[in-house]
């Protein structure tokens, strides 16, 4: 029985040098497309954050123009316990500057740790500070809050309020003032130490975000009524 000699493959294979070297090329190769990815989804949540921060911060300020137009009586802003409080027509606002919002925080409000806090008077004309430390405890003269709403997102804090007459211009003028900022207090840090409207954000670290949004406004009063 006569067997068949095989036949021998004229091409030559990778050696094993080549496949080394092919292979460090393409783990270079993928991990730059994967370093650039990451940056990309990073510059990204940056922009988000940045977008989300401004957003919500002019929604507070046009919440707020809003009741200085329909509010026949303004109080001055006036610090209590710790915390500002200011009643415009039948709404108070109540705001901590030294908290970063915890939405996750169910009893947040209940414990009174709150950033920038809504509710509701009984009248345009009833105003008094709110019950601090402790809203479920309230002394004499306090009101309790009602049906109160957190104005801020997750992560932001009021870092500079101020509603006062604008008396450089005929009418019945009021500016807004608010300066807000989203992240950890370390990402945070001020041109004017004892300025927090100064607020600016250090340089990113890890996967820390930061940013700081601002409003800025002249509102009529009483042109809602």
């Amino acid at each position: 029985m006569i067997i068949p000699k095989m036949k021998r493959d004229s091409g030559k294979g990778f050696t094993l040098l080549e496949l080394m070297i092919a292979t460090t090329v393409f783990s270079v190769v993928l991990l730059l497309a994967m370093t650039g990815f990451f940056q990309i989804g990073r510059i990204f949540y940056k922009g988000v954050s940045i977008t989300q921060t401004q957003d919500i911060t002019n929604q507070v300020g046009l919440d707020i123009g809003a009741s200085i137009e329909g509010a026949p009586k303004i109080s001055a802003l006036t610090s209590y316990k710790g915390m500002q409080y200011i009643c415009i027509g039948k709404y108070r606002y109540t705001v901590d500057v030294t908290r970063r919002v915890d939405l996750g925080n169910t009893s947040a409000i209940s414990s009174g740790q709150v950033g920038m806090l809504k509710d509701t008077m009984s009248s345009d004309n009833s105003c008094a500070p709110p019950c601090l430390p402790n809203p479920s405890v309230c002394a004499s003269g306090e009101l309790a809050w009602n049906k109160p709403i957190e104005l801020l997102g997750d992560k932001m804090r009021v870092e500079s309020f101020n509603v006062q007459p604008l008396a450089s211009v005929s009418g019945d003028y009021y500016t807004i003032n608010l300066v807000t900022s989203y992240g950890a207090d370390d990402m945070v840090i001020y041109t004017n130490a004892a300025d927090h409207s100064t607020a600016q954000c250090k340089t990113e670290k890890g996967r820390e975000f930061c940013s700081v949004g601002r409003y800025n406004a002249s509102i009529n009063r009483g042109v809602g009524l």
